[in-house]
């Protein structure tokens, strides 16, 4: 968020004002609220459409307070790039994120168009980072695609089909800081790449179907490689948490009095993550780089996960005439993968909370959408026909999710494992109901196919609660 005082610092007349009427030359919004010696500059979007941000400082200057955020919103395809070099960047002021760089896919404009595409977000900070408040990540990144608009209702004819969401842009953090985030909600390093929701069908008029739902967008890829010295200290707030989502897709148009109704929205895969964390011992040192300590109830370690989108409902047919709509199936889950890298034995993952795990790795289907049902009756050369109900869509299938750890974890808390690592699929989406005579029900979707799962441990495993593992 930005703070008073980062719009105290844009008045007219200051050398902070300045800073920000150079970055409005990009698709920016950009909040300052730094010591005078502490600079965010970002420039225009270059060649390859990007838009880079510096955030440094004097030597002078050991810190800045307030935060730091830079987006390229509502511009498809503006990517963003963030390079930290402040020795300490200590954010204060409650629910205020260290440093917060996103990227936003315009949405639909109008009838049926389709969202626009997130950029890419990309972080690299060597300095300390520090956040203050709840709901206030000390390093947070999203990439969110635009959503979908809907489709329009028909008179005469058809409904209109709803827009396809946007894509979620790739999201990559990398560094060597020290990071620390200290209360609820607050992780110390939080990125979320998500797809647009598809827009919905417009309902049918006289003739023609109900429109389709628009196709959920899916989650870009989630890639964090570092050697970082996290610690949380409240609940739910985990170490670091990586998450690839796809979108909702768009539900189906009705049918009305002798039409039928649309197909519910397709759904696209969460996108891969990983993460990639090292252990960097310095000499003379027990601990330097390398080691996540929490200690709120929730808090993980690490979590890491890829959902699929859940495909869009089928309408109702049409109450004289008219199928209800069908649903498609979930999207994938995609591939998670973990790597803890510890060569020299120093590397640690401690939590200390009720329920949280030091490693929870999970890939998961979107569900299948549930079919529309049929209208009452139809009357078809003047005898009575039987009305159908469409099929439920099927659940997305899990993916791979691959775990290797060389560090030692250990979890003191009730219900706190060392390692979790699963692999779901989405459940299918219930059948559509038939009416008055000659009904038939349609099927109901199958479930996903969960994918493999490996876990290689060579780490030093402790836990102490009850019902942990």
């Amino acid at each position: 968020m930005i703070s008073d005082k980062a719009r105290r610092a844009g008045r007219p007349g200051s050398r902070r004002s300045a800073l920000l009427r150079a970055g409005a030359m990009a698709p920016l919004l950009i909040g300052l609220a730094t010591g005078a010696a502490a600079q965010q500059v970002c420039t225009a979007p270059d060649f390859n459409n990007t838009v880079t941000c510096a955030i440094s400082q004097s030597s002078e200057v050991v810190s800045f307070t307030g935060g730091t955020v830079a987006g390229a919103t509502e511009f498809n395809g503006v990517n963003l790039a963030i390079f930290d070099t402040a020795p300490l960047l200590e954010a204060q002021g409650g629910g205020t994120t260290g440093i917060l760089g996103f990227t936003l896919g315009s949405d639909g404009g109008s009838s049926g168009d389709g969202g626009g595409a997130a950029g890419f977000v990309a972080i690299n900070s060597t300095g300390i980072v520090s956040a203050d408040g709840p709901f206030a990540p000390a390093i947070q990144a999203f990439a969110r695609g635009g959503a979908g608009a809907g489709g329009s209702n028909g008179t005469t004819g058809g409904g209109g089909d709803g827009g396809s969401g946007g894509n979620g842009g790739n999201i990559l953090i990398v560094g060597s800081s020290g990071i620390g985030a200290g209360e609820a909600y607050s992780q110390g390093i939080l990125a979320v790449s998500q797809g647009g929701g598809g827009g919905n069908g417009g309902d049918a008029g006289l003739t023609g179907s109900g429109g389709n739902g628009g196709v959920g967008g899916a989650g870009g890829t989630v890639t964090l490689t570092g050697s970082w010295n996290i610690s949380t200290t409240f609940n739910l707030s985990e170490g670091i948490r990586a998450e690839s989502l796809g979108a909702q897709a768009g539900n189906s148009g009705g049918g009305f009095l002798f039409t039928g109704a649309g197909t519910g929205g397709g759904a696209s895969g969460g996108g891969a993550v990983t993460i990639n964390f090292t252990a960097v011992p310095a000499t003379g040192q027990t601990f330097a780089a390398g080691k996540i300590v929490t200690l709120g109830i929730g808090a993980d370690g690490i979590f890491a996960q890829s959902v699929g989108g859940f495909s869009g409902s089928g309408g109702s047919g049409g109450f004289f005439v008219g199928s209800g709509g069908s649903a498609q199936s979930g999207g994938p889950g995609g591939t998670v993968t973990v790597n803890t890298i510890d060569p020299n034995g120093k590397g640690l993952i401690s939590t200390a909370g009720s329920y949280a795990t030091g490693i929870l790795a999970q890939s998961v289907g979107g569900g299948g959408g549930s079919a529309g049902g049929a209208g009452a009756a139809g009357f078809v050369g003047g005898s009575l026909t039987g009305a159908e109900g469409a099929s439920g869509g099927a659940g997305g299938d899990g993916g791979l999710v691959i775990v290797n750890n060389q560090m030692t974890i250990t979890t003191l808390g009730d219900g706190s494992r060392a390692i979790m690592a699963q692999s779901v699929g989405g459940g299918g989406g219930s059948s559509g109901s038939g009416y008055t005579s000659e009904v038939i029900g349609g099927p109901a979707g199958s479930g996903g196919t969960a994918g493999a799962v490996t876990v290689n441990n060579a780490g030093a495993i402790t836990t102490t609660g009850d019902i942990a593992a």
